[in-house]
């Protein structure tokens, strides 16, 4: 009987869940397979029919592309005035996130949810504020096409070959409370748009004989019902085992890194681990020693942040081989299957020097390898050739070349010396050169994994001793500035959860404190608990990444010296610190 007894944390996270689901706003997802279906239509139709039960519903953003039917549904409908940005010369039309939650409305009209913000917005994507509006507990009724779907980006480009730039990661579109299809078929949704009902005529012309062809409409139009089609099978299966754990054994990983094949990787994987119902982890490795260019290492970066965003754990490796830290990895986090890209490019390259796909097929063990082959775009690979050569080791090569011709000359010495010791001279430079190579690289690799070791170590060993608030902070600042390399920020919050300044603690040169608009972003990481400005999707624009203190406590502030976003790799560091720091604050607070 024992053993039959629910476990207490589970049903506390249960009930916690429940309520923060209840506080939460509702998302309803007018989904299509294109423009021109009739999504921002259906849309106002259920926005009129829910005003007229008696709720309070209110247009926050919505594009009528000059549609007679659609500004017909606009009349009489309360409206939030729009954002203006003047950027470039040019003024853009935006939607005002700050008036719709200064409004509150129980519902709000915020039509297409992948559209791109302008620059110097509060979020990057639209999607971003639409997700902030549900956490203030306001339902919102938005529109989306399936190529905007990001696991789907890949799919569409192969056979419409037109790249879609705005994305919406597919955890917002399976956690959204309903999603209604709105379909057309494409000899309607073609007549429609030869009557000019989609698009002007002269830009209607163009889209039917580019995007707009009759074989891209019923793929795309396949692909949202099969994507219909996934998301009622997992809400059946949620259903079914509703209340009951559901084990599995599943776990993937893929392997992230600069080449423009990564994304698709990414995708591909996560497409994967939404079909297996498994975790999935994307994991990068720095080659200590090796010099990686900021394009590549910011290609890198962005990779791992869209696998964050569609709900992979994420990971930073440093070690001297990519196949061996993260076959170790793996093998450490059960993983069951790993995803790897291979390049159908550098075929020649992977046989005369072995390429990663061997690599980990030869140390997995009992690891499943998933080898996807992929080419890129002509511009993209331009780019990527000369971002290689440009990459290069030529100093190594010259090295090497200079220890051949040392080698040589001695041998040659020696010959003439009538001494038969030739191959050993040069196979003494050979393997003094490699082994001194893989000693300083493990050297390097140790050092950096000490290095962290040792700042979590004694950042915690003095946060054990400090008696007072100030001097956890002084010892946070201290820890934090020479780990990360930039100014340290730390601000309280008071009893209100309003950032300030305590006189208590100690202060930083007047030049270098954070100004006004460096403290609403501190507020925002506050309130919401997430990390906003530098480096994020959230007012990138400030030269400041904070990071909360939770729960409520303040937030940590760092400005880098070299003004560059921080690596995942620091970043987990910072999050890390500042876990250290809030848990050293809480106890201060309840010894007093």
């Amino acid at each position: 009987m024992e053993s039959d007894r629910p476990n207490p944390d589970e049903l506390l996270a249960q009930v916690q869940a429940e309520q923060r689901q209840a506080a939460r706003g509702r998302l309803k997802v007018f989904f299509g397979a294109c423009a021109g279906v009739g999504k921002t239509f259906t849309m106002l139709e259920a926005a009129r029919l829910a005003r007229d039960t008696g709720a309070d519903v209110v247009i926050g953003y919505v594009e009528p592309h000059a549609r007679p039917e659609t500004m017909a549904m606009l009349a009489g409908m309360e409206s939030l005035p729009v954002r203006r940005v003047d950027y470039r010369g040019t003024t853009l039309t935006e939607f005002d996130l700050d008036a719709a939650l200064a409004r509150r409305p129980r519902v709000i009209l915020v039509d297409e949810l992948a559209h791109t913000n302008a620059p110097a917005s509060r979020h990057a994507k639209r999607w971003q504020d639409v997700t902030e509006l549900l956490e203030a507990g306001i339902d919102v009724y938005t529109t989306l096409n399936v190529q905007h779907i990001e696991t789907l980006n890949d799919v569409v480009a192969q056979f419409s070959g037109v790249r879609v730039r705005e994305t919406v990661p597919d955890t917002l579109f399976d956690q959204a409370d309903e999603v209604e299809l709105v379909d057309l078929p494409p000899d309607d949704l073609l007549q429609r748009l030869a009557e000019g009902k989609v698009y002007v005529p002269d830009r209607a012309a163009a889209a039917m004989r580019n995007f707009f062809t009759k074989a891209n409409l019923v793929a795309l139009r396949e692909l949202a019902l099969r994507r219909m089609a996934e998301r009622v099978n997992v809400q059946a299966e949620s259903y079914r085992h509703e209340g009951a754990v559901v084990p599995t054994t599943d776990r993937l990983l893929v392997c992230v890194g600069p080449s423009p094949l990564s994304a698709r990787l990414v995708r591909a994987a996560a497409r994967m681990a939404m079909t297996q119902r498994c975790p999935w982890l994307a994991v990068s490795v720095e080659l200590v020693g090796s010099r990686v260019s900021p394009v590549a290492q910011d290609r890198v970066w962005a990779n791992l942040r869209m696998a964050g965003l569609l709900g992979a754990e994420t990971a930073t490796l440093s070690g001297v081989g990519v196949a061996r830290e993260i076959v170790a990895y793996a093998q450490a986090r059960h993983v069951t299957t790993i995803v790897v890209g291979r390049s159908a490019r550098v075929r020649w390259r992977g046989g005369l020097c072995g390429s990663l796909a061997h690599e980990l097929i030869r140390r997995c063990g009992g690891i499943d390898v998933h080898v996807i082959t992929g080419a890129v775009g002509p511009a993209v690979r331009r780019d990527g050739g000369r971002r290689a050569r440009r990459d290069w080791p030529w100093r190594r090569y010259l090295l090497a070349v200079l220890v051949v011709a040392a080698c040589a000359e001695a041998a040659k010495l020696l010959a003439a010396m009538h001494v038969s010791t030739t191959v050993l001279v040069c196979l003494l430079g050979v393997v003094v050169s490699v082994l001194a190579i893989r000693l300083r690289r493990q050297a390097d690799a140790a050092r950096h994994r000490e290095w962290r070791t040792l700042t979590l170590y004694a950042m915690s060993k003095e946060l054990a001793t400090a008696a007072t608030v100030a001097q956890a902070v002084e010892i946070a600042r201290r820890h934090v500035g020479k780990g990360l390399g930039g100014e340290v920020f730390i601000l309280q919050a008071g009893g209100d959860k309003r950032i300030g300044v305590d006189e208590s603690l100690p202060a930083g040169p007047a030049t270098s404190s954070p100004g006004p608009q460096d403290l609403a972003v501190a507020q925002w990481a506050l309130a919401h608990g997430q990390a906003a400005g530098l480096g994020t999707d959230t007012l990138p624009a400030c030269p400041i990444l904070f990071v909360p203190l939770v729960p409520n406590i303040g937030v940590v502030g760092v400005r880098p010296f070299d003004h560059r976003p921080l690596s995942p790799d620091q970043f987990q560091l910072l999050t890390t610190l500042a876990a250290l720091l809030a848990g050293a604050l809480e106890r201060i607070r309840f010894a007093k």
